[in-house]
């Protein structure tokens, strides 16, 4: 129980990025282009990308509190370092060293809560899941709102504070990360052998043997949502769109929390919609509302689709978490969200390049429609992969765990 404490303030505190509203208009003042903010978009992802399965690999076998506390704290010198001088060099360097230390936090945050949940009764990791996830999207809502606030009302100069302000919070989450309990120990069987080559080799058969892990892998890299480029550019869309100020940070607030909504709540929607309509469903929405943005420039109709937009994102990811812990072995539980992860990474890296040239070359409505149109076809074909592999393996009633005997060799 001390483990589910520890993430609630954890899930809170990590979601104080109080310098997201400002974000690209601070790199901007500092010679920072807008087509080098998304570049820096695909330099993340290549980071997260090649170190995506080792780190993973590294917490299954020495744990996943080392793994999160290492993440952690390269996420608080990642932030804090751009107060000295946001450089275009500087900032591509950094973006590669936090996509580093994500990838430390990629699967071992997921594997480390469902661990902790599976060993109290009564406890539904679907509800703990979407609970840790809204509560960030809590902490996320109130930085974003203070943020907003003090931009209206302090200028340009407020923005080295906002810095300041996430780059403490990061630096008490991994101070509460030291006081988490490592199941490394419970959860390796000597018996079928602690290389980290086992480990992997075990991991990529089961996402490649198991049809539910296999078709979720394939979902990631068919609906990756956009997040971080329409964060990357919405504030300049903005402006070119006469926007007011207050709405920068508003945006985010309202959106954010109509995530928390649908965060909090949406393990129930399967009690009544299929999994198939779910997924369809809200990346359709979101594609919608990214074509739906490059069309319209009244002031008006881009906040609301951009509140929309926030409340859509990730919102189905709790469900698909608890299918994929469902169907994976303890011992190798990081390693496989890791290589799902892996999957939806190399697409992320492909399709970030793509934007990051259509934005240069094209300019930001177009690229908002290239997104969109992704998304669309995306939740179709995700529909047809869904019903095509079998429906019935993602219903709340036929639902069971189908994890493939797996031979390995040592």
């Amino acid at each position: 129980m001390k483990n589910i404490r520890l993430f609630t303030l954890i899930s809170y505190l990590k979601g104080l990025y109080f310098y997201t509203p400002i974000y690209a208009l601070y790199l901007i003042e500092g010679n920072v282009s807008l087509a080098t903010i998304i570049v820096s978009g695909s330099i993340y992802s290549i980071a997260v990308f090649v170190s995506e399965i080792p780190t993973g690999m590294f917490a299954d076998k020495y744990g996943q509190k080392t793994s999160l506390l290492i993440g952690y704290v390269i996420e608080a010198f990642s932030v804090g370092i751009l107060l000295i001088h946001p450089s275009a060099q500087l900032f591509l360097i950094l973006s590669f060293i936090r996509g580093f230390g994500e990838s430390f936090v990629s699967g071992s945050e997921e594997a480390l809560l469902y661990e902790s949940v599976k060993r109290i009764d009564r406890l539904d990791f679907k509800k703990v899941y979407s609970r840790f996830l809204s509560n960030g999207q809590i902490g996320f809502l109130i930085s974003t709102g203070i943020a907003g606030f003090s931009y209206q009302h302090f200028g340009e100069g407020i923005f080295p504070y906002l810095f300041s302000m996430s780059t403490v919070s990061f630096l008490i989450v991994s101070t509460l990360a030291i006081f988490l309990k490592n199941h490394k120990a419970d959860i390796f069987d000597g018996t079928q052998g602690s290389g980290m080559f086992t480990v992997v080799k075990e991991s990529l058969l089961l996402i490649r043997n198991d049809t539910v892990v296999r078709t979720l892998a394939i979902i990631g890299t068919l609906t990756l949502s956009g997040e971080y480029f329409i964060q990357d550019v919405y504030q300049s869309y903005f402006v070119l769109h006469h926007v007011p100020e207050v709405w920068f940070g508003a945006v985010l607030a309202f959106g954010t929390l109509f995530n928390i909504i649908a965060l909090r709540y949406v393990y129930l929607f399967e009690r009544y919609v299929k999994f198939s309509s779910i997924i369809f469903g809200v990346n359709a929405l979101l594609g919608g509302a990214y074509i739906c943005m490059a069309l319209t420039v009244n002031p008006i109709f881009l906040v609301g689709l951009y509140i929309v937009m926030g409340g859509l994102f990730n919102i189905q990811q709790p469900i698909i978490s608890d299918y994929v812990n469902k169907q994976t072995k303890s011992e190798i539980r990081t390693t496989v969200l890791s290589g799902i992860s892996f999957s939806r990474r190399f697409v992320q890296i492909f399709v970030t390049v793509g934007l990051s040239f259509s934005v240069a070359i094209l300019g930001i409505e177009r690229s908002l429609v290239i997104q969109g149109a992704y998304l669309l076809a995306g939740a179709l074909l995700s529909y047809i992969v869904i019903t095509k592999t079998g429906q019935f393996l993602f219903t709340k009633t036929e639902r069971r765990p189908m994890v493939l005997p797996v031979v390995i060799e040592v």
